[in-house]
Order: structure tokens, then C-alpha cells, then sequence
């Protein structure tokens, strides 16, 4: 045979990532864990979000921005993932790790809805975000007064829909490609705004934005517009959304009903004669000064009192003036200024339009002097901050003639007339959550004017949230039982000057208990006798208090406790989906392991996947955790046992659609759902387990048929089997259970598994229960009295056990690895099982009709002298019965495993050689790489693992005359060709041909008899003298030795 290696070179070229290149967080559950919201109606409202990557929930002094992204028409949906393809279209520059670094810049949470409706406008959606919102501010550190919109497309309407419907929420907001939703904008003028569009925009037209833009600056607010020439629909967001645009900083630098805190991105502001945007003046014009972004081209004026009559110049840019500005005598001259910038991260490509406004009065009479108006109380400064849901504000007001109207206003909502002007007070001003601008304005009778300000912040103390922890029990060990408890207390830090304190309770129960710490949340309480106790925790923040009550049980010394389970809510079990392109996505949820480090590289976690039964199908991606997922959480049990602790693993919970967990494309969905989290999290491909029950018990089977190579071990509940043998999957370690009353699934399914995997060489171990019904099976192996989790966890693909747990037979003598050889016609065996193994049996198929030899003991257990049939594979099966896990006396669990013992001449001079039943001692093997495959080693009487013989071939008879085969001259002269033979070749079915040719391309058999010369031990040396060999003594003459073997 020629062999041929071919060695391929491949140049893989690799390209550095531009350096403007915006890295965005890695999608996946960690970093954007899922959520919904649910507040009664027809749907809930699902979410992703991220935290801040330095947030510390103990920092209660550290609040956070938010940025709310609404995705567009094409993301709509129930998976909570469509709405972050693509990183969520580019909007999670709010959170990107680099170019820009914005987590490190503008630490924020982000948080990104799926629409289930029509559009973001439509029926209870926008109050179900304002729910959410509300929900997201109460459990973590967020600043009311920084709540920022975002969306494109459907959810640049929906920024409009929901800054119209509330707009006291709202810190800034940025729509792309959006539209006005109402008639006008004078509910959300005041909320700073920079819109983007493209007016080719095929799908939404620029007019919605050029609606926008006109409707927010008619009711007096400073819109920025970026309008592109050019872009199609995406071409807005992908430059809002893009390095080279301000939007993050600009948007970061917004306040709720205050001054932005920088001057960022596009700008447009009026410095002189006032900041406040409202002056009086007796004179017939005025000059203006302002400032500008440094990228501004031009600056436009408009006063409504001279519309028809040309603008006076407005000198500079980035620094600007107006000089004499005209004004109409006796009336409000309304300035409005627009300045134009750039297309940013599309420079030429369209323009920013950006504008101020300024309201002088000029007065008649002479009289140009403004009234004067202070606050000087709660406080003479620009702020003041209250737990109170209203504020008196006090002051006074004077003018040269006198003060005809003072009235007061809140940005929030409310307003009214102040009747005291000189010395005046206004009382009961209520007061929203968050910054509250309230403007005093006094009038004289020229229409004069003159505000004073003062932001009031209501600071809403919160009731303490106080959760007890789960009900526990626990029993005596020695005298005392000490219990976690593992309460949780937050608190929104109010009051200002309050203190939060803890504290733990007895209630009620029948004796004392004694707390590590009673002033801690999470403490350890110590209890000494039996019974039922109920221990308070105790939250104050010095003006709310509120409590929460937990239940533990005390048992007497040796009471078995129940397991613990995590408690099924979002935190834990994150939801996910995995979408191929079927007509259902896999949704499922999963949990990561508690001490889980995505950093570290070295430690990988098995997974264990579970295939819930028939009543848990749907698309809620809940119903398969009820009940625990029916027992099967207790791969990730807390405590009785602790399996976080002791087996740290993934533990993933798909969701049924079709009918079955066989059905159409599911089982290649599961695999890809199961890459899907090995690529994102740090699993081991060899520790992946399978268990399922009832319909999940037959899917479990059905994917070791389907794709035998991902597992290393399986449970199969009540379960039954897809296919006629398990050749595929025999390999597998499987554990199967089921009870012979179960009237859904019948015993037969499991029957068939285990006899299957049997018939095929596999080594199954199956609990048989008498009875406990459907049911029955699943509740036991999920059982703290079922070594079902240690034994699964010490299981690796392709490998042994790391260790022996759980019913095993073993055998250990005269080998471990399943098969020998031998020439004698008995063998002595042993093994192990373990220690509740009854009875041990044997089988030796060539002796099938035979009286078995007598196995002595079972934990330690011997066969003296099993009998062997010549010239054949002796196949020893042996079958252990041990206990019916968690229900002792009702049935039993049955295990086995295999000795294949060889008596055919060649396997048994195989083994005596050094070599591997079925590992390297093949016919064709060359196990010591000399060129030799076993078949000439055994045939020739070499050593298979000596590795010298590579040189042997048949000498020249000129040369030195050593070694075998050869040429050599008989004494007539004739040419000899010498070789060994095995003296048993006949037995061994082995035939030896020697060859002859003169050309290397036709070759002859001799037919003359080999003589033998010698015989040394199992090898014969002979000889062929065939005069052919030299028929025509011209030319070249080749010889060659073919060796055939027949078993």
C-alpha cells in the first residue's frame, strides 16, 4: 500500500482594527442580563440592561445615569435579544469599552426594551417603560435627574411618544429618524433634544424630523438638528451613534430642568446683556454677544417685531456680536438666532442647526428699570434639597415705580399669582421627584421684567426594602444547630442626616437564639432545641421602618433536611434564546455558576442540560423551572446538599415548542444553543451531562443518538427509546430510572435503553423501582439519598471516571481496560463493586448453556478458574444488583461491565508482545513505527515494539549474510530465498507466498515447497530453491515475501 502525506500550508491574514474602532461590550448574559417587567397587562415588557462596571450597591452616595434605547420596526418581538443585534444598531456607544472609552468617561446604566406592540405610542406601552424605569430606580443607584432616551426609527417616534406623555422623566433626549407624534411640542420644549435624519430617507421621511425640530423651537426650545443630504434610513443613527459625533458627552452633560452642565457638542448661547433670556431696555436697539461651537459657519437673527425688514450682521462665530440690534417701541422683541455647524461624522454631507432666544422688552415713558426680585428663603442659594413633598418659598420685590404682577412657577407643573410683593411668601409649592426649577417673575407697569430662580430637588425617602430570606430548617448536631440567614436590606440613603440600622428578632419559638451578629443583615443564629422559630429583620432609616419575618425549623439530631434550591427569579435565571433561522427561536433559562470569573481562563465548569417533560412545553420560558424543574435543580442545590459548593457547574433549562424533544430541527437547535454558551462563557467541552425526564427522559436519549460525541454522561427518567440499538451511544455513561407501575411511559421504554446499550457493549446502570408511578422515577433520582449528582460530575467524555462513585461493577484482574489474551484454557478474574452491592452474576458466551463458575463476595469479588474455549473471544459479562436508590426494598439497580478474553494465537501473542487489545494490536498497526505492521512482526517472529527490525529486508547475496529474510546460494548453484516461518502458521491461518519478477510489475507465485533448515522456539527457518527465480539470466531479477493471514 502507498502511503502519502500531504502537508498544507495556509497564510492567514490577520488585520488590526482600525484605530477609531468602537469595541462594545460582549453580548451576552453577563454583561446585559435580562428582565421583564410585568404590571397586569396583556404583556409584559421585556428588557436587557447593563450596569456600570465599577457600581457598588453599598455606595448609596454614588447615583448613575440611565440611558433608555427603543429599538426599531425590525427588532420587535418576545426573545428579549432581537433588539441587540448588531450592538443594539450601534446605540451602545453609551457603554463602549474603547475609542470611546464611555464606560470609564460616562459610567451609566443602559437599558434596552423589546416592543411587543404595534409601535412604542401604542395603549399601555408607555407607562409600562415608566414602570420599568421606576422599578430599575427603586433596586439600583440611579439619578432621577439623569434619565436620558434614546431610539431610531419606530423608536425615534417612540422618544417623541414618550417625552410628550412625561416629560418631568426626562433629562435629554436624541430621536433618529423619528417624527412628531402630537400637534405640538410645548409639553417637552424645555427638554433639551438633538434629532437626526437623512433627507433621502426612504422609509421614514425627513419631514418628521423637520417636524420635530420646528415644533420644539415654536414653543421656545433649543432644538439641535443634524439633517443629512444624504444616508438612506440607517445613515442617522449609524453617525449618531458614531466616535466622531458628540452625542454621548453632549447628551451626559444634560440635567433635568437645569443648565447643561458643560457647553458640549453644537451650541448656540446669548451671553450679553443677559444669560437669563429675558431684558428690558428704554433704548431703540441693544447689542448682543453670545458664543458658539467651534465649528459653526454661519449664524442667523430673526426679531418677529421687524420680520419684513433686513437683519442687522452678526459679526464672528465662535464669538459673536450683533451691534444695534432695533426694537419695537411698547412691545416684546422676540430675537431668535440659528446657527448652522457640521454634518458630524459626515462632514459636507448636510449641516447642525442649533438656536437661542432672547425676549427684550423696551419700554416707553422712560421707565427702563427692572424690578428686582430675591429668594431668600428656604435659602438664599440656587439650591435646596427636601424630603418634603412641598416647599414655601419667601423673598421680596421692588421697582423704581412699583411691582404690578409677582407670580411663581414650577418646571415640573403649577403655577399661580403672589399677593404680597414687598415681603412675599408663597406656601405648599408641590413638588415632583428629582430637580424642581421655580421661577419668581415680578412685572412693573413699562412690562419690565425680572426672575430669580432656585432648583428645588425633592428627595423622596424611601421606605427601607427589607427581605428576611427564605423559610429554612435545619437539624441538632451535637446539641445546637446553627443556620445562615442570608437577609437582604437597601435603602435610597434618605433621609440626608438619617442612619439605616439592622436588626434581628425573636419572635416567637421555644427557646432563646443566638445571633453572631443581630445588627447584620446576613448573621448566623444558633439554636439548641427543637421546634419552629420566627425571627424578625428590622430596618430604620430614622423615619421609615419596615420588616420581614423568616420561619426555621429545628429537627432533632440525625432528621434528614430537604434540599435547597435557588430561587427561580431573573438575577438567577437569566432568559435566553438561540435563533437559527427555524420558525421558532430556543428559548431557555440558565444559571451561571456562583463563583464564576469570566477573567479566569483556567478554570473551566461542566454543564448540565435539562429536557423537562410534556406538561412544561410553551413559549413562556418558565413553566420548565416549576417545582424546581421538577427535582432536577439539584445539580445546583444550596444547601442538603450543597452542590454550588461541592460541583460548581452551568445548569441550562430549554423550552419545548414542537411536539417532542425529537421533533424536526430541535436536536440541532439544543447543539446550537449549547455552542452558543460554550463560545461565551468558560465551559468544558468534556464535562457536558444531559438529564431529562419523561418526554425529556426519551429527549435525553435522543441526543445520544443524535450527536454521541458532545456527551460524557446521561440520565434518562421515565424515559424511552428513539432508535433500534444504541451502537451509537453504548460508549456513553448513562444512569436510568424508572418505576414498573408508571402508567404513561411503560417500564418497557427504560427496559429497552438499558438492554440496548447492553447488547451494544455499553455499561448502563438502571434503578427498576416496583412502584411509584409516572413520577416516581425522577422524584428519587433527584434525591439527596441518589449518588445520581457525584456520580454524573465524575464522569469526562471519551474518558474513565475520575472516580468511583455511585453502583459499579469493576473488573481489575488480569486487566482493566475491558480485554486480554491468554493460551491457557482457564483464567483467574477480580474486581471490585460498590459496597451495597447483593449479588454478583456471570456470563461467558461461548459457554452460554454451561453452569457458571461461582463469583465469590461482591464488594471485593473473584471467579476462580473461568473456564476459556480455544481459538476464539471468550465474552465475560457481569451483573451487579445493588440497592433501589432513596427507596430501599422496592426494586433495585442494576449494573455491569465486560471482559473480552482472546484465545486466538494471534491476540495471545499480541498481549505477550506488549501490546493493547484493541488499542495497537491491529493486524495493520505499526505500533513501533519501524515499517512493520504487526501482521510481518507476528508472521516473522519479530518484536512488535522493538522498533530495530525497520532495516530487515532481503539481502544481496554479495553482500554480508545476516539476518532473515535473504538470499543465498545452494551448493548447485541454484539462488535461495530464506525466511522465517512460524512453526504454528498453519493453526494461525497464516500463508506465506514468495514471489518472483523481472520487471517489478508482474509477479509469479513459486509453487516449490519451502524446506525447513531449523526450528528455534515458535519459528521455522526455510527455504525456496526455485530454479524460475533465474529462468532468463540476462537482465535483473526480483524477489518478494507476501504474507496473508485468514482469521
Amino acid at each position: 500500500m502507498y502511503y502519502s502525506l500531504v502537508i498544507v500550508v495556509m497564510a492567514l491574514l490577520f488585520t488590526s482594527p482600525s484605530a477609531d474602532a468602537v469595541s462594545y461590550p460582549e453580548l451576552n448574559e453577563e454583561n446585559f442580563p435580562s428582565a421583564s417587567y410585568d404590571d397586569g397587562n396583556a404583556t409584559v415588557l421585556k428588557y436587557r440592561y447593563f450596569v456600570p462596571v465599577n457600581y457598588d450597591a453599598g455606595d448609596t452616595s454614588t447615583l448613575y445615569p440611565l440611558v433608555l434605547f427603543l429599538h426599531g420596526n425590525g427588532e420587535k418581538g418576545t426573545n428579549n435579544h432581537s433588539q441587540m443585534r448588531n450592538n443594539a444598531n450601534g446605540a451602545m456607544i453609551f457603554v463602549s469599552s474603547d475609542s470611546p472609552d464611555n464606560q470609564t468617561d460616562f459610567p451609566c446604566f443602559w437599558v434596552a426594551p423589546q416592543c411587543q406592540l404595534a409601535d412604542w405610542g401604542d395603549s399601555y406601552l408607555p407607562a409600562q417603560i415608566e414602570g420599568m424605569l421606576d422599578d430599575l430606580i427603586a433596586n439600583y443607584h440611579i439619578d432621577p435627574d439623569r434619565i436620558y432616551i434614546t431610539g431610531l426609527s419606530m423608536g425615534g417616534g417612540g422618544v417623541i411618544s414618550q417625552i410628550d406623555a412625561y416629560p418631568g422623566r426626562y433629562a435629554a433626549a436624541n430621536p433618529n429618524c423619528g417624527w412628531a407624534t402630537s400637534g405640538s411640542a410645548n409639553a417637552y420644549a424645555d427638554i433639551p433634544l438633538w434629532a437626526f435624519h437623512c433627507a433621502d430617507d426612504g422609509t421614514v421621511g425627513v419631514n418628521g424630523s423637520d417636524q420635530i425640530a420646528n415644533q420644539v423651537r415654536s414653543a421656545g426650545g433649543t432644538a439641535i438638528y443634524t439633517r443629512y443630504n444624504t444616508g438612506g434610513h440607517s445613515g442617522a443613527w449609524s453617525r449618531a451613534y458614531n466616535a466622531a459625533t458628540p452625542l454621548v458627552p453632549w447628551m451626559m452633560s444634560q440635567r433635568r430642568g437645569q443648565e447643561p452642565f458643560s457647553l458640549v457638542g453644537p451650541y448656540l448661547k446669548i451671553t450679553s446683556p443677559t444669560t437669563s433670556g429675558n431684558v428690558s431696555t428704554s433704548s431703540d436697539s441693544l447689542d448682543l454677544g453670545g458664543v458658539a461651537d467651534a465649528d459653526t459657519t454661519v449664524i442667523r437673527y430673526r426679531n418677529n417685531q421687524f420680520f419684513n425688514e433686513p437683519p442687522p450682521i452678526i459679526s464672528g462665530t465662535a464669538s459673536w456680536t450683533v451691534t444695534a440690534t432695533p426694537l419695537r417701541s411698547g412691545q416684546i422683541n422676540p430675537i431668535y438666532l440659528e446657527a448652522d455647524t457640521i454634518a458630524y461624522a459626515s462632514p459636507g454631507n448636510g449641516k447642525t442647526t442649533t438656536n437661542a432666544y432672547i425676549y427684550i422688552n423696551r419700554v416707553t415713558g422712560g421707565d427702563a428699570v427692572q424690578p428686582v426680585v430675591t429668594i431668600t428663603s428656604p435659602t438664599s442659594s440656587a439650591t435646596y434639597a427636601t424630603t418634603a413633598s412641598t416647599v414655601s418659598i419667601a423673598g421680596s420685590a421692588s421697582d423704581n415705580v412699583g411691582v404690578t404682577s409677582l407670580t411663581w412657577g414650577n418646571n415640573r407643573g403649577g403655577s399661580g399669582v403672589i399677593a404680597n410683593v414687598a415681603s412675599w411668601q408663597v406656601d405648599d409649592i408641590p413638588l415632583q421627584a428629582g430637580a424642581n426649577v421655580i421661577t419668581i417673575t415680578a412685572l412693573d407697569a413699562a412690562n419690565n421684567i425680572a426672575m430669580d430662580t432656585i432648583t428645588v430637588t425633592l428627595s423622596t425617602n424611601l421606605i427601607p426594602q427589607v427581605n428576611a430570606g427564605a423559610d429554612d430548617e435545619a437539624a441538632l448536631v451535637a446539641g445546637t444547630a446553627e443556620v445562615l440567614l442570608e437577609g437582604i436590606v437597601s435603602d435610597d440613603g434618605l433621609p440626608l442626616d438619617g442612619e439605616l440600622t439592622m436588626q434581628w428578632t425573636v419572635i416567637s419559638g421555644p427557646d432563646v437564639v443566638t445571633f453572631a451578629d443581630a445588627s447584620q443583615a446576613e448573621t448566623t443564629a444558633s439554636f439548641a432545641a427543637t421546634g419552629s422559630y420566627v425571627l424578625r429583620l428590622t430596618a430604620d432609616d430614622s423615619e421609615e421602618t419596615n420588616f420581614d419575618e423568616v420561619t426555621i425549623v429545628i429537627h432533632p439530631e440525625g432528621t434528614p433536611i430537604g434540599i435547597k434550591y435557588p430561587t427561580v427569579n431573573a438575577t438567577n435565571f437569566p432568559s435566553g434564546s438561540y435563533d437559527n433561522g427555524n420558525p421558532t427561536t430556543l428559548n431557555y433559562r440558565y444559571l451561571i455558576p456562583e463563583n464564576y470569573d469570566a477573567n479566569d481562563s483556567e478554570t473551566l465548569y461542566p454543564l448540565v442540560l435539562f429536557l423537562h417533560g410534556a406538561g412544561e412545553k410553551g413559549t413562556d420560558n418558565s413553566k420548565q423551572l416549576g417545582n424546581n424543574a421538577n427535582g432536577a435543580m439539584v445539580f445546583i442545590s444550596t444547601a442538603n446538599p450543597d452542590n454550588q459548593e461541592d460541583f460548581p457547574c452551568f445548569w441550562v433549562a430549554p423550552q419545548c415548542q414542537l411536539s417532542d424533544w425529537g421533533a424536526s430541527y430541535l436536536p440541532g437547535q439544543i447543539q446550537g444553543m449549547l455552542d452558543d454558551l460554550i463560545a461565551n462563557y468558560r465551559i468544558d467541552p468534556d464535562r457536558i451531562y444531559i438529564t431529562g425526564l419523561s418526554m425529556g427522559g426519551q429527549g435525553a436519549v435522543v441526543q445520544l443518538n443524535n450527536y454521541p460525541d458532545r456527551y460524557a454522561a446521561a440520565n434518562s427518567n421515565a424515559g424511552s427509546v428513539p432508535s433500534a440499538t444504541a451502537n451509537n451511544y453504548a460508549h456513553i455513561p448513562m444512569w436510568a430510572f424508572h418505576c414498573a407501575d408508571d402508567g404513561t411511559i411503560g417500564i418497557n421504554g427504560s427496559d429497552q435503553i438499558a438492554n440496548q446499550m447492553r447488547a451494544a457493549g455499553g455499561t448502563p446502570i438502571y434503578t427498576r423501582y416496583d412502584t411509584g408511578g409516572h413520577s416516581g422515577s425522577w422524584t428519587r433520582a433527584y434525591s439527596t439519598g441518589t449518588p445520581l449528582v457525584p456520580w454524573m460530575m465524575a464522569q469526562r467524555r471519551g474518558q474513565e471516571p475520575v472516580s468511583l462513585v455511585g453502583p459499579y461493577v469493576k473488573v481489575i484482574s488480569p486487566t482493566t481496560n475491558g480485554s486480554t489474551a491468554t493460551s491457557a484454557s482457564s483464567l483467574l478474574l477480580s474486581g471490585v463493586a460498590d459496597a451495597d452491592t447483593t449479588a454478583i452474576r456471570y456470563r461467558n458466551s461461548q459457554f452460554f448453556n454451561d453452569p457458571p463458575p461461582l463469583v465469590n463476595g461482591t464488594a471485593s469479588w473473584s471467579v476462580t478458574a473461568t473456564p476459556l474455549r480455544g481459538g476464539t473471544i471468550n465474552q465475560i459479562y457481569l451483573e451487579a444488583d445493588t440497592i433501589a436508590y432513596s427507596a430501599p426494598g422496592n426494586g433495585k439497580t442494576t449494573t455491569n461491565d465486560w471482559l473480552n478474553i482472546s484465545t486466538i494465537r494471534y491476540d495471545v501473542w499480541s498481549v505477550d508482545n506488549g501490546l493493547v487489545i484493541g488499542s495497537n494490536s491491529e493486524l495493520n498497526d505499526d505500533t513501533d513505527g519501524d515499517s512493520l505492521i504487526n501482521l510481518l512482526e507476528y508472521a516473522f517472529g519479530l518484536n512488535p515494539t522493538g522498533g530495530y527490525e525497520a532495516d530487515l529486508s532481503p539481502e544481496n547475496p554479495l553482500f554480508a549474510n545476516s539476518g532473515l529474510p535473504k538470499l543465498d546460494w545452494g551448493i548447485d548453484g541454484s539462488l535461495q530465498f530464506v525466511f522465517p516461518r512460524r512453526v504454528d502458521y498453519a493453526a494461525a491461518q497464516l500463508t506465506y507466498t514468495v514471489q518472483y519478477s523481472s520487471d517489478m510489475q508482474t509477479w509469479m507465485d513459486s509453487s516449490v515447497a519451502p524446506t525447513v533448515i531449523y526450528t528455534d522456539g515458535d519459528i521455522q527457518v526455510v527455504e525456496i530453491a526455485d530454479p524460475l527465480f533465474l529462468e532468463d539470466d540476462a537482465g535483473s531479477h526480483f524477489l518478494r515475501i507476501s504474507v496473508t493471514a485468514d482469521n
